[in-house]
């Protein structure tokens, strides 16, 4: 049996305030999983505390095995990191709740779509996203009609030419980076709409979005219209001894934190002298230690069919 961490208890006594029954269990190596009954169906939770020494680092393929594995049994898995629980408290509870179906519900009809500036999403996206904001080029949000409180957000990048296949038409294809709804609430047909509005003003033949799969598969895509394109491999993140992650890495997007200064310096020169290893050997001993999540996963929706391919005339090579 495996002892409860102070992270899991946390989360348990948390989840049974709220009314929900709980159960502990272990797989995986004695991996510690809670199942939380919720309105509709169980969900597991892998509660993973935060490091503080090399010997607790959880490692990378863990998460991923894990996921593979619910997946195929088509159960839902959500990673739940105490660095996260501990810093997003008001955005991961809510995320857990409405997992659990426990949500105030709002009718996408009920709804308008606009146009929204960047400080209208930074500020929305800060307050209800796991990732925060990002850089885009179109942003939208659903304004309740009552009210006029904005109740959801969705965020798309600039169009760009792509060819899926050699010698394809190149398609207009832009991404869908973020959307969210408002903390505690679930807009139903949110997505539609705001996906609806974008594509009356960009036109675009396909969109592309990327699950995030710490939180489950995102199934609920696939009935939108997306299908999966390929796997992309976890992110590897460092909490430092404030208990926060930090990022690798150069950037310029004010919401990530970054390593300080001198520990970046010294990460790139650990990298080119001796890869991943070196760097979390050296990060280590200033007492930075890392943390992989389960990867992502890359989605497709196609809007415009793509054009057949150009017949090939008699004077071309094949007929020569």
């Amino acid at each position: 049996m495996v002892r409860p961490s102070d992270f899991a208890s946390t989360v348990a006594a948390w989840l049974q305030g709220e009314g929900f029954r709980t159960r502990s269990c272990s797989v995986c190596s004695s991996r510690p999983l809670l199942l939380v009954r919720g309105a509709h169906s169980t969900v597991a939770l892998h509660l993973v505390p935060t490091p503080r020494s090399s010997d607790a680092v959880l490692p990378a393929r863990v998460p991923i095995a894990l996921s593979d594995s619910f997946a195929t049994r088509r159960q839902t898995l959500v990673h739940l990191w105490e660095d996260q629980w501990d810093e997003h408290p008001r955005i991961v509870r809510s995320r857990l709740l409405a997992k659990l179906g426990r949500s105030e519900r709002v009718m996408a009809r009920q709804t308008v779509a606009r146009r929204i500036d960047a400080a209208t999403l930074d500020a929305f996206l800060v307050s209800n996203h796991l990732w925060g904001s990002t850089k885009a080029r179109y942003r939208y949000g659903l304004f309740r009609k009552r009210d006029e409180r904005l109740v959801a957000v969705a965020s798309f990048s600039a169009r760009w030419n792509m060819r899926r296949e050699p010698g394809a038409t190149a398609r207009a294809s832009h991404e869908l980076i973020r959307y969210c709804s408002r903390r505690g609430e679930t807009v139903v047909g949110g997505i539609s709409k705001l996906l609806s509005a974008f594509a009356r003003e960009a036109e675009p033949d396909e969109i592309v979005t990327v699950i995030d799969r710490d939180w489950g598969e995102g199934g609920g895509w696939a009935t939108l219209g997306f299908r999966p394109l390929r796997r992309l491999p976890p992110v590897t993140f460092f909490v430092g001894p404030d208990g926060r992650r930090c990022h690798l890495g150069a950037g310029s997007n004010p919401h990530r934190r970054r390593l300080p200064p001198a520990l970046q310096a010294e990460a790139s020169e650990a990298e080119g002298e001796g890869g991943d290893a070196l760097v979390e050997r050296r990060l280590a001993r200033r007492g930075y230690f890392p943390v992989s999540d389960a990867g992502a996963e890359r989605h497709l929706l196609v809007l415009a069919p793509p054009a057949p391919p150009a017949p090939q005339s008699a004077h071309s090579p094949k007929y020569r």
